[in-house]
């Protein structure tokens, strides 16, 4: 353990970046911007093959590391080429890295698969439950988070922007910006792992509680004019309530239109 480490504040540069995506929302478009900035890019199966489709260079994991998928896919990124590149500080570390071969990865590009939306399928059981509990994706995730110093790590296809017009502007990024991802990329993994400990806690009175709400809508405002306001709701809740209700016309309902409807329904 470093005692009292420093935490570099400088901007970085993004020489190796790793993409492992569920969503793959815009994903090709940010490869493409990566690949036109000279950026290597690292990725593994349905990732892989996406990019590869659309004629971007792609490097696939198993062939950086020299070591295969294996166990079902469920061993690809749990690797020390894969978590040093990733969590090694790069003003401390660089002997470690150098004798052990391990590059630096200065980007992370991953989102987890929805577990709300395996354990709201009606014949989901225990064991596919689990199956889809992901495990090197959080950990290339939380590690990149940790390692906010020297690393940018990006969770939500919508922050792909923000990369981009930092490297169109100043050719890398921020720390404000890393940092920012950071809390983002904390976020997302906490929710996943609030949703998997729900699913599998039986006590009714446990000693720990913990509920997650994802952001379902900006409202038109408030319970005043003046005021903002967004509704949130339980991921994977298919119950019938106002904000799984479909709105066939009008305006974006208001705080007290939801909480008139509500009451309606109650």
């Amino acid at each position: 353990m470093i005692n009292n480490p420093a935490l570099n504040k400088n901007p970085i540069n993004i020489n190796r970046a790793l993409i492992s995506v569920f969503d793959k929302t815009n994903i090709i478009e940010f490869a493409q911007t990566l690949t036109e900035y000279g950026v290597e890019i690292l990725s593994t199966g349905g990732t892989s093959e996406a990019l590869r489709k659309s004629n971007l260079p792609v490097m696939d994991v198993s062939d950086y590391t020299n070591f295969p998928e294996i166990m079902d896919g469920r061993v690809k990124t749990i690797n020390p080429m894969i978590g040093g590149g990733i969590l090694g500080l790069r003003n401390q570390h660089a002997n470690d890295a150098e004798n052990n071969d391990i590059k630096w990865i200065d980007l992370v590009v991953c989102n987890l698969y929805p577990f709300s939306e395996t354990i709201s399928q009606e014949d989901c059981t225990d064991a596919l439950a689990l199956e889809n509990v992901d495990i090197g994706g959080p950990t290339m995730i939380r590690s990149g988070a940790k390692n906010v110093g020297w690393v940018a790590v990006v969770v939500d296809p919508d922050d792909y922007t923000i990369i981009t017009n930092e490297l169109n502007t100043h050719g890398e990024v921020s720390f404000d910006t890393r940092n920012l991802l950071s809390s983002k990329a904390f976020g997302h993994t906490a929710q996943y792992d609030t949703l998997i400990h729900n699913y599998l806690k039986d006590e009714k009175l446990s000693e720990n509680f913990s509920i997650t709400f994802q952001k379902h809508s900006e409202m038109r405002y408030g319970e005043n004019p003046h005021q903002s306001s967004a509704s949130y709701k339980i991921p994977g809740n298919n119950e019938a309530n106002i904000l799984n209700a479909i709105i066939h016309q009008g305006k974006k309902l208001s705080y007290n239109n939801i909480m008139d409807a509500d009451g309606a329904l109650a």
